[in-house]
């Protein structure tokens, strides 16, 4: 960014799953049970934390003038597309680097018997209903962070430990990095930030890779953590961790909504 052997990585957790609130008109909608959606306050979550992280790349710029552009790369899972998508719509789709989001592998759900009887992964949205996305996201998307069709080299194995999910998170986001820093020295018209769309076992794991992991602060919806990748040491320093002051003011716009269209709750 400021400079050009630095860039920029944002690792972010989805925002709020329609199966984790009490309202049923929300939870009807669910069409694939372990694959649910975002709920409108999650979608407005993910566009405000598209400005938090707009904020900090534009404080850390010299030169405000300068343009930035956004690789995004998401998990397979549908509240992980959605919110990629909020990010990719807030940030300006002009802005969204080739014009797309990248789903890749390594930045699944932990699959662990606690939270599936059986591997999920073939009845995601992703895989059962390939064809419907491009609709149900309103933006192209890439299979593959590598090539169309070409996931990063993980294994997405059920049942998972949280030692395999480790191993699956890193190896990937080491490869996404030296992507990412392939393409940053492609781009020459303006920077290029790079943004990871995960589950809140992915951030701990990636945070605790940078050993940055901050228990007292937590993983709520849509935290954002901010780092500084040099390309020529391949070390990283810690920005913004954690960061979930986006929460307060989406909750807030939510309830203006709720109150203007005499709702209560989710709408």
């Amino acid at each position: 960014m400021e400079n050009s052997k630095e860039g920029l990585v944002f690792i972010v957790r989805h925002g709020e799953r329609a199966d984790c609130v009490e309202n049923e008109e929300e939870i009807k909608k669910i069409e694939i049970a372990v694959d649910p959606h975002l709920t409108e306050l999650g979608k407005l979550q993910a566009k405000c934390a598209a400005l938090e992280l707009q904020t900090m790349i534009n404080d850390y710029k010299n030169d405000k003038n300068r343009k930035t552009k956004y690789f995004i790369v998401s998990s397979p899972f549908l509240r992980c597309m959605q919110t990629a998508t909020g990010i990719a719509q807030a940030l300006g789709k002009e802005n969204i680097l080739n014009d797309k989001i990248y789903i890749d592998l390594f930045l699944s759900e932990f699959l662990n018997k606690i939270y599936f009887q059986s591997s999920p992964m073939d009845q995601l949205h992703f895989f059962a209903k390939l064809e419907s996305l491009k609709e149900i996201l309103g933006i192209e998307i890439q299979q593959g962070l590598l090539e169309e069709g070409k996931h990063t080299d993980v294994e997405v194995i059920y049942p998972e430990s949280i030692e395999k999910l480790f191993d699956r998170a890193t190896s990937g986001y080491k490869k996404a990095l030296e992507l990412y820093e392939e393409l940053v020295k492609k781009e020459e018209d303006g920077d290029v930030a790079l943004i990871l769309v995960t589950h809140g076992y992915g951030v701990q794991c990636l945070l605790d890779y940078h050993e940055a992991f901050d228990f007292t602060k937590g993983v709520e919806y849509t935290s954002v953590s901010q780092f500084f990748y040099d390309f020529e040491t391949k070390k990283t320093r810690v920005g913004n961790i954690q960061w979930h002051e986006q929460l307060e003011k989406a909750q807030k716009e939510f309830d203006e909504i709720c109150k203007k269209n005499n709702v209560k709750g989710n709408l």
